[in-house]
């Protein structure tokens, strides 16, 4: 797998690697242990705090890009409503 990822990355600029839960297999940390960075997809109201805490743990040795939160609802005030265009 790695002699592939290198002849991809010869081919482009980036790869983005969709790997399973972290949590939930043992397939996704050896391989992003083959890529330059990692980041976390943590789902709103779904993974708990606890979970990734955990997860940042299982990953702490991995240079960490960032954490991204997925599927967020965003509630808008009312009071900001009125300078919304309405059509």
């Amino acid at each position: 797998l790695k002699l592939y990822l290198d002849e991809l990355g010869k081919r482009y600029d980036h790869l983005l690697l969709d790997t399973p839960a972290i949590l939930a297999t043992s397939d996704a940390i050896p391989l992003a242990s083959l890529s330059n960075g990692s980041c976390l997809v943590i789902k709103q109201g779904v993974t708990s705090i606890e979970n990734t805490k955990r997860a940042l743990d299982d990953i702490a040795h991995l240079h960490i890009l960032g954490v991204i939160l997925n599927q967020v609802i965003v509630k808008t005030p009312k009071l900001f409503l009125k300078y919304i265009p309405q059509e």
